[in-house]
């Protein structure tokens, strides 16, 4: 039995949070709306939810990624996911689980569609 993996073209803009899931640690493209404005940073929007872009050290984001915003893009990268446990904080005070790409290691391109 082998194990699913995604590759740069694999397009997991549809795939469930379940789906997601499987893919961490692997190398994917993603295609969404990509927006500046997001809770945690930017983001591209993929049907099952925002996929961050969260930087790991200094990183600024320009007028290059200012003009991609509402657009559709593709990042491609090593997927991440952040998990906050529930050490009795309410969900509320609590960040959010996400998934996201490393910004100084992801790809973004605007997409050809």
């Amino acid at each position: 039995m082998s194990k699913e993996t995604a590759t740069p073209q694999t397009n997991l803009n549809a795939a469930s949070k379940e789906v997601l899931l499987r893919h961490v640690d692997q190398k994917v493209t993603i295609r969404g709306q990509f927006s500046l404005r997001g809770k945690i940073g930017p983001y591209i929007l993929a049907q099952s939810g925002p996929i961050y872009l969260v930087p790991q050290g200094n990183f600024t984001w320009g007028d290059a990624h200012a003009r991609m915003e509402g657009r559709d893009v593709s990042v491609t990268g090593i997927l991440r996911f952040r998990h906050y446990p529930d050490d009795g904080i309410s969900s509320e005070a609590r960040p959010h689980d996400h998934f996201y790409f490393e910004a100084e290691k992801a790809t973004i391109e605007l997409s050809g569609n």
